[in-house]
């Protein structure tokens, strides 16, 4: 079967398209479930495969759309760089093949199909309904290990650039993976930063900062990641990435064109370099107008305002001026957020802020999104808990108790005592995870089961190792 010759959208032209996708060998097409202007990912006949086909019709008989076409080769090499990365296999779609059809102008990469709802669904369905407190929870839980990942494709000198909610994904029981391998800045482009095809989303992105650097050879850093991330986390629980301002403030700032005329400028420097972007990058001038500002934008215009705004502005020390700088801009920000959600001000300011005053790593965002377990129930693991018992004995972990978060624990209402979640403890022991050797109690009526140590004169019971529940999101060890 051929693909369609006709004019249907890219979402139907597929349908029926039969490929040869390596160990699962002939595959067909089915039902697009997304669809973009060059890109579209189908099912297919096997339920565990999806295909993500690019549309490489320029509408000339012997080229190829140029966009589409790199696009599809970054994205096999990001697949094939992972691959060789274990740290990151199990944080992506399993890669299964890719090949291009350059006479029938498509290209296609076959990958797992992963079950769940892109990070901005999962969330517009929460706010909906009332952010409930459980929800919230569950939210603060979900960017944190979301962030978590982030962190490994950093330690492996991976940045993400093009990081939004809609490119990770929530699965049922509640891990997050990466679904879009399109725009990484990997560490095949060090000493070569001009042969990268910067390619972002203007709303999290400081397009004129890193076009730049990769223009003059600078290479991406993670300060990308972190800017994208606060705007991530402002989106999913606004439904907004841009931040909106009242009638009045807009036309306050207008009135004083010092305030945005030199960021107008850079901006149509980088339409001259980049076209495209005129109609997705609009000058600041036009944003005050509609009332609505981008994050990258934001803190140059507050920057701007104050210093001519703010009362004896000169005669604050530099600290002083960053302090009430980034103050103002968290209140600013904490008025877009509902109250069950305002603590979310800070990560975003932190995370959003000007470099020079932004986190300096997706760790430290990571201690402002967390959860801690209270002190109290920490207090009582230490003195309670065996496995923490046996770590203290052995020598073995070096990760302090404080870093656990309240999801990590749980109480044991048999025992009357507190229990360490299964992932949790993998990280306590990192490499001896696979040589520690634990033993299932009972299991709850919720689905937990808990563990406790396995001894060797234990008869009846068939030890397994902790490594085996790094994932196990409901195991317990006591």
């Amino acid at each position: 079967m051929t693909v369609s010759s006709g004019n249907g959208s890219l979402g139907e032209r597929f349908v029926g398209l039969e490929l040869q996708l390596g160990q699962w060998g002939e595959v067909t097409l089915e039902a697009a479930m997304r669809v973009s202007s060059e890109t579209a990912i189908y099912r297919t006949n096997h339920p565990e495969v999806v295909v993500k086909i690019f549309d490489l019709d320029c509408g000339l008989p012997d080229e190829v759309s140029y966009g589409p076409y790199v696009e599809f080769q970054l994205e096999v090499a990001n697949f094939e760089e992972i691959q060789s990365l274990s740290p990151l296999q199990s944080l992506v779609p399993r890669f299964y093949g890719a090949d291009i059809h350059y006479e029938r102008r498509f290209a296609y990469v076959g990958m797992e199909f992963l079950a769940g709802q892109d990070l901005q669904e999962w969330c517009d369905a929460g706010v909906k309904h009332g952010e409930s407190a459980a929800w919230v929870k569950q939210f603060r839980r979900t960017a944190y290990e979301t962030f978590a990942i982030l962190e490994r494709f950093h330690e492996n000198r991976i940045v993400v650039i093009d990081f939004k909610p809609e490119n990770v994904l929530r699965l049922p029981d509640g891990h997050v993976r990466f679904v879009d391998m399109g725009a990484f800045f990997t560490p095949r482009y060090l000493g070569k930063t001009k042969e990268y095809l910067y390619s972002a989303t203007p709303d999290y992105a400081e397009l004129l900062i890193d076009s730049a650097n990769v223009e003059s050879g600078i290479p991406l850093t993670q300060a990308s990641d972190i800017f994208a991330s606060g705007v991530a986390l402002f989106e999913m629980v606004t439904g907004d990435s841009r931040l909106s301002l009242a009638p009045e403030t807009a036309e306050d700032i207008l009135q004083d064109a010092s305030v945005y005329l030199f960021r107008d400028s850079q901006i149509k420097d980088t339409w001259k370099a980049y076209p495209h972007l005129e109609g997705v990058l609009p000058l600041v001038e036009n944003q005050l107008r509609e009332g609505r500002v981008l994050f990258s934008e934001l803190w140059h215009i507050l920057k701007g305002y104050m210093a001519s705004g703010v009362e004896q502005w000169d005669h604050y020390s530099d600290e002083e001026k960053d302090e009430l700088f980034l103050k103002t801009g968290e209140d600013f920000i904490r008025g877009h957020l509902s109250e069950s959600l305002a603590w979310l001000a800070r990560p975003i300011a932190r995370a959003t802020t000007l470099r020079s005053l932004r986190l300096e790593s997706v760790a430290e965002l990571m201690a402002l999104v967390r959860d801690p377990a209270s002190q109290e129930v920490l207090s009582l693991l230490e003195g309670q808990n065996v496995f923490l018992q046996f770590l203290k004995e052995s020598g073995q972990s070096s990760r302090p108790l404080e870093r656990l978060n309240a999801w990590d624990v749980r109480f044991h209402e048999e025992s009357g005592r507190w229990a360490i979640s299964g992932p949790a403890c993998c990280q306590f022991v990192e490499e001896e995870a696979a040589f520690t050797s634990v033993v299932a109690g009972e299991t709850d009526y919720e689905g937990n089961t808990y563990y406790h140590l396995a001894n060797e004169d234990e008869p009846g019971h068939e030890p397994q190792s902790l490594i085996e529940l790094k994932e196990a999101r409901s195991s317990w060890i006591l």
